[in-house]
Order: structure tokens, then sequence, then C-alpha cells
């Protein structure tokens, strides 16, 4: 069994970390702080899994990651490491990017993804680090990755774009913004439009890092509505409009409405980002939930506009 372990669920003493054979850490950014408070709590909520492992048990930790150094020594398991960017046991160099997938190597193994950007390969990197400690050929590896064509709302690509490129990705903090929009920067031939928001009832302290985030690495953003929830979605957004300095951007609070103006907007070779809900197929507003897909409604604005 694979499954993902929330700091939810390791705070509220909900799963036993000795129960694990592997445990993987891949990152740790600003998220949850309405429920840990501080990183440092996230953190120490997060290394729960790793401190409770068995000694016959396997760590796989990025050591590209500030979080992930701060494990090592921590966990009496079996410690293997990835990444890209530190000496590790699997190494990653990347030999070439695109829109149509990555390049890449492992330890002077070569391979081949569908999917784009840098952060792919890390996760690539953390998935063959757990089949390598379980004895899974490359050619196996190869094998799979091969059928893999895209991950439903991470950085997922809608194909029916004319000579501009658009796509749909779950990234709703500042840290997966970043590596989001850092994807899209490496594979740029025009501009990359931007539309994001942030959910209601959640930690407010990251909103105006969002929009910082965003109003730097993108050349024009598009603000509206994620899920609000309970929250006035004019709130949320003031408080997103804190990080925002300049004035390539515009407020469109309605998602449907937002997502219709980027793609109005987007010309040759330009890149179309829309952040934050992913694969989610609804919407959560103050007393009602409704049926939302930021990537059909992507394509009934390319068809509507002729685009």
């Amino acid at each position: 069994m694979v499954m993902e372990v929330s700091s939810h669920a390791l705070a509220m003493d909900r799963i036993k970390p000795q129960d694990f054979n592997c445990a993987v850490f891949t990152n740790l950014s600003q998220d949850h702080l309405d429920f840990h408070e501080s990183m440092e709590e996230y953190f120490k909520a997060k290394s729960l899994l790793f401190t409770g492992l068995k000694s016959s048990a396997t760590a796989i930790i990025n050591s590209d990651d500030y979080y992930g150094k701060k494990l090592l020594s921590l966990t009496r398991a079996n410690v293997r490491t990835f990444g890209i960017h530190s000496r590790s046991d699997f190494t990653g160099e990347i030999r070439s990017l695109s829109i149509n997938g990555t390049e890449f190597t492992v330890n002077g193994s070569e391979f081949k993804i569908w999917l784009a950007g840098v952060h792919n390969v890390c996760n690539f990197l953390a998935a063959y680090a757990v089949a390598k400690v379980y004895d899974i050929s490359d050619d196996t590896i190869r094998a799979a990755i091969s059928k893999v064509k895209s991950i439903p709302g991470r950085f997922e690509r809608i194909t029916e774009g004319n000579e501009y490129h658009v796509f749909v990705d779950y990234a709703h903090t500042p840290d997966a913004l970043d590596h989001l929009l850092d994807a899209a920067n490496s594979l740029k031939r025009g501009r990359i439009i931007t539309v994001f928001g942030c959910g209601g009832d959640r930690d407010r302290g990251k909103r105006p890092l969002m929009g910082h985030v965003v109003e730097s690495k993108s050349d024009f953003a598009i603000v509206t509505s994620d899920n609000p929830r309970t929250e006035d979605p004019y709130t949320i957004i003031e408080d997103i409009r804190k990080g925002i300095k300049g004035t390539n951007h515009v407020i469109i609070p309605d998602r449907r409405e937002a997502i219709f103006r980027a793609i109005e907007l987007a010309q040759k070779k330009d890149i179309v980002l829309i952040a934050g809900k992913g694969h989610e197929d609804y919407q959560i507003l103050r007393d009602r939930t409704i049926n939302f897909d930021d990537r059909k409604v992507a394509r009934e604005a390319m068809a509507a506009l002729g685009k």
C-alpha cells in the first residue's frame, strides 16, 4: 500500500509511524499554519513520521530541501537521499526541458518523462528512489513512466490551445506557485499569464506571499476567487493585493470570467497558468458547493472565443 500521510494525521496521532516500511520526504513550505501556527510546529508534525520509523525501515529524503537536511539526523531508519542541487544517493541532472517533456539522467542513467518542469524531475527522483529500494530495474521504470502522459491537475496541459499553451495546476501555496512559475519560465517563449486566488477559512498569512510570487514571476496576473468558503471573496482578494506592488494585474472575482479573460488575452507562444484548484471539479462558496472544473472552463473559453 502507498499512501499520503498528512501533518494533521501525525499531529492528531491517527497513524503509527512504526507500521511503515518506507517513508518519503519531498519538501516543506508554508501551508496549514491555521492549524500548526508556525513553520517549526508544522515541521515537528511532519518529522513524527520519520522519528517514529523502526530501524529496519527506509527514509527517503530530499537533500535539496532545508527541512529535508534537518530530518537526516532525526531518524533511526536507513536513509537514502535524492536531489538535483546537492550530493545525494540518487542525483538527477537535467539534459533538456520542453513543453512536450523532460530528458535527464539519474546517476548517469538516462530517462525521459512526458511531464514538463524541473519539479516533475524532483518527484520522479523520489519515486525512483523507492523503486530502487525495492530492486525494481531501470528498464521496468522506463516502461512504466512512458505510459504517464499527464497527472490530473498537476501542470496538466490543455491541448486545445491554438499556438499558445494552457496549464492547470493545484498550486495553492507560495512555494508551490514559485515552483510552478519557475517551470513555466523555463519553457517561456512568450508571456506568462497567471490566474489564481486563495482559499477561504485557511492560513491568511500566505495570501500576500502568493500575490508577490505571482506578480514577480508572471507577465500578467488575474486575481480571482478559489474556494472562498465562508469568507467574503473580496476580503481574500484584498489580502492577496497586499503583496502586489505593480500594475501588471487585474481583479476579476468571478473565476469563470477570470479564466475567459486569460484565454482572451493569450497570444502566440504565451503560457496561461490557471492555479489553485487543479483536479477539483467543484467550488466551495459561502452557502453552497457548485460544479466547477478549471480544465472544462478553459476548454469552453477556447471554443467560445475561437482560440
